[in-house]
């Protein structure tokens, strides 16, 4: 079996049962979900952005252009994180205003039989 190498970067926490190291398990995980979430530090400022992504191989490519100050700031060399979420089984999805910032939702996943 081939595996990721686990750092303190990607250690698995929270129910660290659930994910895995294995390279196969990874890469079907990464070639399955169609879209990622890419966030990085611009200007001291953290931002993140849901976008569409491929794996060739080892690398992992995410759309994006190339005005965005985070891609810019990314291919500039900023450190970045990538999250892929994977909800097995079926799920419904219902949203809700936030009274947080105006024109803002939330989606809450509910399991389903």
């Amino acid at each position: 079996m081939c595996e990721y190498m686990e750092t303190r970067r990607t250690h698995l926490r929270l129910h660290a049962e659930l994910g895995s190291y294995d390279k196969k398990v990874v890469h079907a995980l990464i070639d399955e979900v169609p879209m990622c979430h890419v966030s990085a530090v611009v200007d001291g400022t953290p931002y993140i952005q849901a976008t569409v992504h491929w794996r060739e191989r080892e690398s992992v490519y995410i759309h994006g252009a190339v005005k965005n100050k985070m891609i810019k700031a990314i291919s500039q060399g900023s450190q970045a994180c990538l999250a892929f979420s994977h909800f097995g089984g079926n799920w419904k999805f219902t949203s809700r205003a936030s009274s947080l910032a105006a024109g803002s939702t939330f989606a809450h996943p509910r399991r389903t039989s």
